[in-house]
């Protein structure tokens, strides 16, 4: 379980790899990383604004009654 998957451009090949294997092709130069832009990462977000906003306010009220139970 675990790891990452990279595919060979040429061939469309999957291959599976640790993070330990990623972190020596990488010092060895086999691969190179991606450029991933902030606006990418920002694309990808499951949860909008709205998400966001209601996990906090639960996590806030969750918080107050802890302490007002002490």
């Amino acid at each position: 379980m675990g790891g990452f998957r990279i595919v060979d451009q040429s061939s469309g090949q999957e291959y599976a790899f640790r993070s330990a294997q990623i972190a020596w092709l990488l010092k060895e130069k086999v691969i190179d990383l991606p450029q991933v832009l902030d606006e990418e990462l920002d694309d990808k977000s499951d949860a909008d604004w709205i998400a966001k906003a209601l996990a906090c306010t639960q996590s806030a009220w969750f918080l107050l009654n802890s302490i007002a139970r002490l």
